[in-house]
């Protein structure tokens, strides 16, 4: 017998115990795919069933998990929730998950569509919105970050949702959220947006709005919401409103409400084109045209970019040395 004869068999028993391994290991990871998929149904399952068990209803219908090989996630047709005093209304449309196998906790979604309404006891409003797009890394009792967009947003004073008496439509808007060392940050943005609430009867337009801020012990005030704004503290980062891509009003500083209901805030006012922002309220508050050109033609003497401090001491204002009034306490 050659050397050749006896080097085919075990090249030949080589492959075949390679191809072995291979087989062994895609179904051992088809397994521990399926195992994950386990647990997330039973805790999809979990979660709907606790919020039956509270007395409202919560569905996902037509679940399917989905993403093998390398991802895992729930899809299902339709999503709702209702609280047992159907006071909270929330569903969805084309609702998608998906989190890479290997970091099952940090998960995006999305939704094609979303409907919020709260009853009159809630404040009675409705709103809805397209294209949602979410992302969250999850922890316990929080996530350590969440961050949310959307597009085509509306919000109507009728708990319907319906376009009834709109107050707010905005081309885009998004928020994010993050824990840091038990406190939360904060940040709203919204962009092409038209307000009209009632005291605003022509309503107005705006390019953008923002609102980056921290709330001091926010992670235990998510967990146990206050009955109170009394005692809270915020440090306002930036809460700009512009009217137009360079006009428009920036306030940042620390703001916190003491146990009395009375404000203290060190901010300070930034102004952009302070001219163009006065005629823009102006027109959108005829009644109060006259004082918004006083107020803002100070500003105007400054140039197109000025910046003022206003000071707020136990509800009593100021901006720079000019008295503004007393601020009632806050509930």
């Amino acid at each position: 017998m050659t050397s050749s004869d006896t080097e085919a068999p075990r090249g030949s028993r080589k492959f075949i115990w390679l191809a072995a391994g291979i087989i062994f290991a895609i179904a051992a990871y088809t397994g521990g795919w399926f195992y994950v998929v386990g647990i997330l149904e039973r805790n999809v399952d979990q979660t709907l069933q606790r919020a039956n068990d509270d007395g409202g209803q919560a569905v996902c219908s037509n679940r399917e998990a989905r993403g093998y090989p390398f991802r895992v996630g729930v899809f299902c047709d339709k999503v709702s929730f209702t609280d047992g005093e159907e006071d909270i209304l929330i569903e969805g449309n084309g609702f998608r998950t998906a989190a890479q196998i290997y970091d099952p906790l940090k998960i995006v979604g999305e939704l094609d569509d979303l409907r919020l309404r709260l009853s009159d006891s809630r404040g009675g409003f409705g709103a809805t919105g397209q294209n949602v797009r979410f992302s969250a890394s999850l922890d316990d009792p929080l996530p350590q970050r969440a961050s949310l967009t959307l597009k085509e947003l509306s919000v109507d004073s009728m708990p319907l949702g319906q376009g009834l008496s709109t107050m707010l439509r905005a081309l885009a808007g998004e928020a994010h959220m993050r824990q840091r060392e038990g406190n939360l940050d904060l940040s709203v943005r919204g962009h092409s947006l038209r307000l009209a609430p009632p005291e605003l009867p022509g309503g107005i337009d705006l390019a953008r709005v923002k609102l980056d801020l921290t709330v001091e012990d926010g992670v235990r005030l998510a967990l146990t919401p206050p009955d109170s704004l009394r005692g809270l503290s915020f440090l306002v980062r930036s809460a700009s409103v512009f009217v137009s891509d360079d006009a428009g009003v920036t306030i940042s500083g620390p703001i916190s409400i003491g146990a009395d209901g009375l404000i203290d805030a060190r901010l300070e006012v930034e102004m952009d084109r302070p001219a163009e922002v006065a005629e823009k309220l102006a027109v959108a508050l005829p009644d109060q045209a006259k004082e918004i050109r006083s107020v803002m033609g100070g500003f105007a003497m400054l140039g197109n970019a000025a910046s003022l401090p206003l000071r707020i001491e136990k509800g009593r204002a100021r901006i720079a040395f000019v008295q503004l009034g007393r601020l009632p306490p806050l509930d």
